[in-house]
């Protein structure tokens, strides 16, 4: 990793670590910002969910999800995951990032047609987790190592 890429990272992790607490103040109900996250500079048009309100409600309830788009949660800190399908309506693959690399990437069923709940894990520490349609890692030939670069509005 290139010193760019550090400093980057360092960036990003401190703007998302100030303006969690101002948008968790400011916020009354789940309104997501907007941005892009590129994966081996494919390009996934995301919404992001900061806020633990935002997180908790992530997918849920949405009856379809467009190629190319997704879910980006951002975490303060680093520490292993578990995602669940409680209330998912679209199949996902869930992909766990450690900053700027892919480090594992889940498949998630849906849930919406009262099925089994199922929880994946990151296995890893991670600070990013991606939910995107299922079978977009495999379409786009992204897996564990890709690189991972971000451009999110706040």
């Amino acid at each position: 990793m290139n010193r760019k890429n550090i400093i980057g990272i360092f960036i990003l992790i401190i703007l998302s670590l100030g303006l969690f607490g101002y948008i968790a103040k400011s916020r009354p109900h789940p309104s997501y910002n907007e941005g892009s996250i590129f994966l081996n500079n494919k390009e996934v048009r995301v919404r992001v969910a900061i806020t633990e309100e935002d997180q908790r409600k992530g997918l849920m309830f949405e009856n379809s999800l467009k190629e190319g788009t997704g879910m980006l949660f951002i975490f303060g800190e680093r520490k292993m995951r578990s995602f669940w399908n409680k209330n998912t309506y679209v199949p996902l693959d869930v992909i766990w990032i450690d900053n700027d690399e892919v480090v594992g990437i889940s498949h998630l069923p849906s849930n919406g047609d009262g099925g089994n709940l199922v929880t994946v894990d990151s296995g890893v520490p991670v600070n990013y987790v991606l939910e995107v349609p299922y079978g977009f890692a495999q379409r786009h030939t992204i897996s564990m190592g890709a690189k991972v670069r971000y451009k999110i509005n706040f």
